[in-house]
């Protein structure tokens, strides 16, 4: 069966299919001047099968034409504006997403991403973590199909391939097999091969011959494909800032005097023994809260810098009291005023019992 490329054949060729992410292929054909290729879209076909995508590079060298391809439409590494979302579903954010770098949504997506979110920001970056930041909220993942469609999953099926191929080699030290399919190349990440679930998978040819190198899944939770497996790499590297940048609701045990919280976290990652003499930080200048032993306040670091937690109030913080700063002349003001009447001056104030504890006599540019 050949295998063609636009319709022209095709020399040599390979696709690599990951777990995550978009597909890429390279390709040999037999074209003098490229012209097929001219539009930038490609439709790689052997078989029933066929995959769809986009020439990133490409050039005639000795009457071929050697290109490499990306799955899609070539616009998941365009940089997108932020965008800010109110009672938005996912898959209105996702349909903005793709419309911004010109990609498709593949259809059976849509079930996946029907939940609502009362706030979502979309970071200024490129549409690919845009689309990871999603994927991440339904607890899955996303890919390129052959198709060239982008598809937001939640979990594969590894639902088993028409043909069982002739298996030619295995690995169980890389959970890697090889395969010979006769014409059709069906394995792909997220369908069975025999007992194996495939994760990632390579097909390559020649002028004599059709092969595909696969990853399976080893039945660990650990990152399966190696695209993945770097992912993670740079993730752990990263770890501490992740850590220190990251906001953590936490249960008020104390108060001191100087307005410092006793804390103990709900995450395990920073609770320890508690944490002691945490500032609160209000937004207000000498602003003062006394702050209710069993309420929550959310724990931060500033600058994501180990050095200097410090916590702010949540609507779940329950506060006593508290008091601002409006400085010692308008305090005097308030407790002294008189105005006239048509009986004549009206007295001094009552003494107002509450007055202390809401006004402060210390100027704000003295706290």
């Amino acid at each position: 069966m050949p295998i063609t490329a636009n319709g022209r054949s095709t020399l040599t060729g390979r696709v690599v299919e990951p777990e995550t992410g978009p597909w890429t292929a390279r390709i040999e054909v037999d074209d003098e001047d490229g012209l097929a290729f001219a539009s930038g879209t490609v439709t790689v076909t052997t078989g029933l099968v066929a995959w769809v995508g986009t020439v990133t590079q490409g050039s005639v060298e000795s009457g071929r034409y050697i290109a490499e391809l990306v799955g899609g439409r070539n616009g998941l590494t365009k940089v997108v504006d932020a965008k800010f979302y109110h009672q938005a579903t996912l898959a209105v954010i996702v349909a903005d997403i793709l419309s911004d770098c010109g990609e498709v949504i593949d259809p059976s997506s849509l079930a996946n991403l029907a939940a609502f979110v009362p706030y979502w920001l979309r970071a200024r970056g490129e549409a690919r973590l845009a689309l990871q930041a999603v994927a991440d909220e339904i607890g899955g993942f996303w890919r390129v199909t052959r198709e060239g469609l982008v598809s937001m999953q939640t979990a594969d099926t590894y639902l088993p391939i028409p043909d069982l191929p002739v298996e030619e080699d295995r690995d169980p030290s890389r959970a890697t097999i090889v395969i010979a399919p006769d014409e059709h190349p069906y394995a792909r990440p997220g369908v069975s091969v025999g007992s194996y679930r495939i994760v990632t998978a390579l097909t390559a040819w020649d002028g004599s011959s059709l092969r595909q190198v696969l990853h399976y899944h080893d039945g660990t939770e650990s990152a399966q494909d190696q695209a993945s497996m770097i992912a993670e790499l740079a993730r752990r590297a990263n770890e501490n800032a992740l850590t220190y940048s990251r906001w953590y609701p936490c249960k008020v045990i104390a108060q001191g005097a100087d307005g410092s919280l006793e804390l103990y976290p709900d995450d395990e990652k920073v609770r320890g023994n508690g944490l002691t003499r945490i500032p609160l930080r209000l937004g207000l200048p000498g602003c003062k809260v006394v702050v209710t032993p069993g309420s929550r306040v959310d724990l931060f670091f500033e600058n994501a810098d180990p050095k200097k937690p410090a916590c702010a109030l949540s609507e779940q913080s329950a506060t006593a009291a508290y008091s601002f700063v409006l400085g010692e002349v308008l305090t005097a003001w308030l407790a002294t005023h008189t105005h006239p009447t048509a009986m004549g001056p009206s007295g001094p104030p009552l003494e107002s019992p509450t007055l202390s504890t809401v006004l402060s006599v210390t100027h704000k540019l003295e706290s």
